[in-house]
């Protein structure tokens, strides 16, 4: 088998107020190697959903489960940042004893690490003043449980500390992110997480300042003038600038490859009071901050925040539990057989909730979250794209979670007795051209109009056409009046393409649809073209076609691919006959009175032969 790739898991929590998240790890797979027919606890069956199609191709449906076992989980690194601000002190005991029971929660293997932060009296201001307030604390950043597998040394370290003061919460994580990187050691097969864990705004500065923005370089301000003497030394507060460096940190943690947790225990009762941040909190301050921690957080699921005490805990052992119990995750691969193509696919774990599919190609797979333990069904539709004449495999695939390595059992599905009742028999296309409706049209009267029809039938295998188009070299010696398309129907199909006239050559070019010709198959299409003979047309242009039988015409469909050509019978029309006749007059005149006795004067004989000298003996 192959070993697990290693993995380092180290998690730092901090705590400076409330923050709340939900951990998504990434899931990291080992490939194990597969023994064949180790099978158990796999389970993969097809049946026929629907049968009733009208192209006699199945829709089957198919279900595969594979088991998610509880493995040996990953070493964790656990730093845990607390804000021991004066805030806190009400609920600290709460937030100290939902930390203290996931941290004996922890195996042996895992480490654990505690640093605190409160205080800071010194205020700076835009002008470069310095004041101090008397009545407040030094900061105090410090770590007070080193990283340690004793989780007890841990616990105790926790029930010393106290809470006082402002909330220096950069500096904390700078403290706790430089003592570990100090003391952590070797990595390998270990990860990280810090958590963060404040209930209040932070002000103490990485320069150990807290910067004001007012402008009359006074600590004490009366935001409500209702109360007059309720003061607050936070109204004035650079929270931005503060809490950009929290963000910093964050960002600082991630980027050397650990995960962080921020969870923010909102009281926003006290943060909206005169002594606070009053009628900014809720519309400047609260939004602000929240929105700095959570896009500090590895994701957004981890980020956690609630107005609730009783909440916020709840949520932070869950978020914390969440991410360090975890299993190894499992991910399992079914190959769908190329006979079939994949209509759906979901998959659904015990409590039936919704677990991540990826179809790629023919292959469907499905990874659990980690942590998670159960089974895990794969649900799947899939058609027949050819005729099945005989029991044939559906699927089969994989399950590997680490070095644990399984083959869901192939399924089968009976011969479909249907598949051939939909088979259609190939169908050439073919063109014919007649002349109303006729092989041959003798015309009674030269300047009579007549149509010609091309008719083509497309048979059923345009789908795979590159082509489609009618031509029609029309005689020289006629007129084109008007052109017009109509399927099987008598419906007026031109629009279908375009209708072009060069030198009495028609072509009709068909469009594709959907970018096929699929549409044409097994319909009819007739051009028809109505002519009459030119009047410029002469007996003696005329007379060579009357010999010959006629005017003939044929018409083209260029169709499938480029060169691919069928040719019309040819239909012709006669014009209509014209006899000789003789006509004889004298100087232009039917009659003519001599002047003079010895006048000449000119007979003038004129014949015309008409169009049928082709079959005289004697002329």
């Amino acid at each position: 088998m192959f070993k697990k790739a290693t993995k380092l898991l180290s998690t730092m929590v901090i705590v400076a107020g409330t923050v709340v998240g939900n951990f998504s790890p990434t899931l990291a797979l080992a490939e194990g190697v597969v023994k064949a027919g180790d099978t158990e606890g796999m389970t993969n069956t097809v049946k026929v959903k629907d049968d009733s199609l009208a192209d006699c191709k199945r829709i089957l449906e198919g279900q595969a489960a594979f088991p998610v076992q509880a493995g040996e989980t990953e070493p964790v690194d656990l730093v845990v940042v607390e804000d021991a601000s004066g805030s806190f002190s009400d609920n600290f005991p709460h937030v100290r004893q939902a930390i203290d029971e996931v941290v004996q929660g922890l195996s042996d293997q895992d480490r654990v690490m505690l640093a605190s932060y409160r205080g800071g009296k010194q205020f700076i201001f835009p002008d470069g003043k310095v004041k101090i307030n008397s009545a407040d604390y030094d900061m105090n950043v410090r770590v007070d449980t080193q990283l340690t597998h004793d989780k007890s040394q841990f616990v105790s370290g926790f029930g010393d500390v106290r809470t006082y003061g402002g909330t220096p919460t950069a500096s904390g994580l700078k403290l706790a992110l430089d003592m570990y990187n100090q003391t952590h050691g070797d990595l390998t097969n270990r990860k990280t997480y810090f958590l963060l864990v404040t209930d209040g705004v932070a002000n103490t500065r990485l320069d150990g300042y807290l910067h004001k923005t007012n402008t009359n370089d006074s600590i004490n301000e009366y935001p409500d003038p209702r109360h007059p003497f309720q003061v607050s030394v936070e109204y004035s507060n650079d929270y931005q600038g503060a809490a950009a460096e929290v963000l910093a940190l964050n960002q600082e943690i991630t980027n050397q490859g650990y995960e962080m947790i921020n969870a923010y225990w909102e009281s926003v009762e006290s943060l909206s009071s005169v002594n606070s941040y009053f009628d900014k909190y809720k519309t400047e301050v609260g939004p602000f901050v929240k929105q700095e921690l959570q896009q500090g957080s590895s994701t957004p699921e981890d980020f956690i925040t609630s107005q609730s005490i009783d909440d916020f805990t709840t949520q932070l052992k869950q978020i914390v539990k969440d991410r360090l119990a975890q299993s190894t995750p499992a991910t399992a691969s079914l190959t769908i057989a190329d006979q079939f193509d994949i209509q759906s696919a979901t998959a659904t774990d015990d409590a039936g909730n919704d677990v991540p599919v990826q179809i790629n190609g023919q292959t469907i797979s499905a990874t659990s979250t980690e942590g998670y333990v159960g089974n895990i069904t794969i649900h799947y539709e899939v058609k027949e794209n050819t005729a099945i004449d005989a029991a044939t495999l559906v699927s089969s695939g994989t399950m590997n979670q680490g070095t644990i390595a399984k083959e869901f059992p192939e399924a089968t599905i009976p011969k479909n007795d249907n598949a051939h009742a939909c088979d259609v028999t190939p169908e050439d296309p073919t063109i014919t051209k007649d002349i109303e409706n006729q092989e041959h049209l003798d015309l009674t009267n030269r300047e009579d109009s007549f149509d010609w029809h091309v008719k083509t039938a497309f048979g059923n295998e345009t789908s795979t056409w590159q082509q489609a188009s009618l031509v029609d070299n029309v005689n020289q010696l006629l007129d084109i009046q008007k052109v017009v398309v109509t399927d099987e129907n008598g419906k007026d199909v031109t629009a279908n393409g375009t209708v072009t006239q060069a030198n009495n050559k028609v072509t009709f070019e068909m469009n594709k649809q959907a970018d096929s010709y699929d549409y044409l198959s097994g319909h009819t299409y007739t051009m028809t073209i109505t002519t009459t003979i030119k009047a410029s047309a002469t007996d003696e242009e005329l007379a060579p076609y009357i010999e010959q039988g006629g005017i003939p015409n044929q018409a083209d469909l260029n169709f499938g691919n480029e060169g691919d050509v069928l040719h019309s019978n040819k239909p012709t029309v006669t014009p209509p006959p014209v006899d000789p006749n003789i006509t004889k007059d004298v100087e232009g005149q039917e009659h003519l009175d001599l002047t003079n006795r010895d006048q000449e004067f000119k007979w003038n004989v004129k014949t015309a032969f008409g169009n049928e000298t082709s079959t005289w003996t004697q002329a």
